[in-house]
């Protein structure tokens, strides 16, 4: 069973679920500072911050 795509709603959630990979590690460490489960702002104010954070949770 393949698991479900990561977004920014359930993001949290997956990775407790399934944990990252270690070579994935710096970009969770990257993406949880600036991107908090309560901080949203930024990825919803710019279209490009939007579209690598999509390419990362792809």
């Amino acid at each position: 069973m393949r698991p479900k795509k990561a977004t920014i709603q359930n993001y949290q959630n997956l990775v407790a679920e399934y944990s990252i990979p270690d070579k994935r590690q710096s970009y969770h460490d990257y993406f949880i500072t600036e991107a908090m489960e309560d901080n949203w702002s930024a990825f919803h104010a710019d279209i490009k911050i939007a579209k690598v954070l999509d390419i990362y949770l792809d």
